[in-house]
């Protein structure tokens, strides 16, 4: 029921907010959050979580075309567990983003964007076993992706904005180590990912001027 109230509120009021033009900046912060949890048996359960905050920079070069740049940092976590036994991975997460969106009407001031990214992630891992440490790893990624969502221009100052569906190549780059040995393993990946209200949270606030 909340949801809806605000997605009311939400197109309401865009009906008397002004987009931004050319030579438009704006200070960017953004939040993603992915929470899931699976049952594989009655016995086996699986939780992984995601929580990446961001901030950025952006600047209208044209009307309703922006460019920008945003740093994030954030945390992953995989936690599974039968009788007798638990598996843990915990990631610290850092990354910059370059990107490029376009804006295009809908509902008076209420617009959907689409654009490319390009971007590096590091993170680096710890990996336990019924609290024993397993192996610690140092994972980098570089992205190159399409993506597009909804804004939502709520005043002259204030925006909002949600990305709801992205695709992309990811070339990957791992370094495990552990008291055995240490590998090193490349892999380049091609993934379509959406966000909803069922398996997570993605939001910016823009403040603009």
């Amino acid at each position: 029921m909340k949801f809806f109230i605000l997605a009311f509120f939400l197109t309401a009021t865009a009906f008397f907010a002004q987009a931004q033009i050319k030579e438009t900046n704006s200070i960017e912060l953004g939040l993603d959050m992915q929470n899931l949890k699976g049952v594989v048996s009655s016995q086996y359960n699986v939780k992984q979580g995601q929580n990446i905050y961001n901030i950025g920079y952006g600047r209208f070069i044209q009307n309703n075309v922006k460019i920008g740049v945003k740093l994030n940092y954030g945390a992953f976590s995989i936690n599974s567990s039968v009788p007798s036994f638990d598996f843990h991975e915990n990631a610290k997460i850092y990354g910059a983003n370059l990107y490029y969106q376009k804006y295009y009407s809908l509902l008076k001031k209420f617009y959907a964007f689409g654009g490319g990214t390009m971007g590096y992630t590091y993170a680096k891992a710890r990996v336990e076993s019924t609290g024993v440490l397993v192996e610690t790893d140092k994972e980098n990624f570089y992205e190159l992706q399409a993506n597009g969502g909804f804004a939502w221009f709520l005043s002259k100052h204030i925006a909002l904005e949600s990305t709801v569906l992205s695709t992309g190549l990811t070339y990957q780059k791992d370094e495990k180590g552990s008291p055995a040995a240490q590998t090193t393993n490349t892999s380049t990946e091609f993934n379509l990912s959406s966000n909803t209200v069922l398996n997570g949270l993605n939001f910016k606030i823009l403040f603009l001027f």
